[in-house]
């Protein structure tokens, strides 16, 4: 496995063509992320300045994908129809998916319904043959503690395995060009896949590397790659 820090499209622009068999893409989604557990400054200072990175970022998906692999794009409700047509110019969306949480998160305490998913549009470059027959669009899996989590928007291994077992074989190569704190990798570790994760934030490298444990090592060119 290998984790590189740096921005994701100059590192995906070196790749080569038709390479990867599925993509996992957690992009900020446009929005200041809000919990009562950090400041606003603390806040903007992780999520950092990704502007329009979805229109850069989907047409270096569709080059790197395999022809017959899957890309899955989790977003808010609230975007979600934009980011599905923005998909559409450059691959197939076939479905969302939503992840039910087991608790839900801050907001309008008193002005609004609780919101307790996430969607994740799923789409396809040619033929995508899901591995485990033909699972429900509706995934369970408990969210991290506010308290316990290292990144702003941080998601569960337990769902990425689902995922990643949905769609690709062991050996195969997955891709997280945004890496955060790692739970791609730990997934794809976890279930005997390969995975490359791009993080642009040295902090989040740091302890993406201390989840993968011992195997993840520094190299140069600020690459840290997973002896074999």
């Amino acid at each position: 496995m290998e984790l590189i820090q740096g921005d994701c499209i100059e590192h995906m622009s070196q790749m080569a063509a038709e390479s990867v068999d599925l993509i996992i893409a957690d992009p900020p989604y446009g929005i200041a992320y809000q919990s009562g557990h950090r400041s606003k400054q603390e806040r903007e200072a992780m999520i950092g300045d990704y502007g329009n990175i979805l229109w850069r970022l989907l047409p270096l998906v569709q080059r790197i994908l395999k022809k017959e692999g899957a890309f899955y794009l989790f977003c808010r409700f609230d975007v979600s129809p934009d980011w599905w047509h923005m998909v559409g110019n450059y691959l197939r969306p076939l479905n969302k998916l939503i992840w039910v949480k087991n608790n839900w998160g801050m907001g309008d305490l008193k002005g609004n319904w609780a919101s307790q998913y996430e969607e994740i549009i799923f789409a396809v470059k040619g033929r995508h043959l899901l591995r485990n027959g033909r699972p429900s669009n509706v995934l369970f899996a408990d969210r991290i503690a506010a308290q316990a989590m290292a990144h702003p928007t941080e998601k569960p291994a337990a769902l990425m395995r689902q995922l990643i077992e949905a769609s690709t074989s062991p050996g195969d190569l997955i891709l997280d060009p945004c890496c955060g704190v790692g739970p791609v990798l730990v997934a794809a570790e976890q279930t005997g896949r390969r995975a490359i994760g791009i993080e642009i934030n040295p902090q989040f490298c740091d302890e993406a590397e201390r989840r993968c444990g011992s195997n993840l090592v520094l190299r140069p060119q600020a690459v840290r790659r997973a002896q074999q």
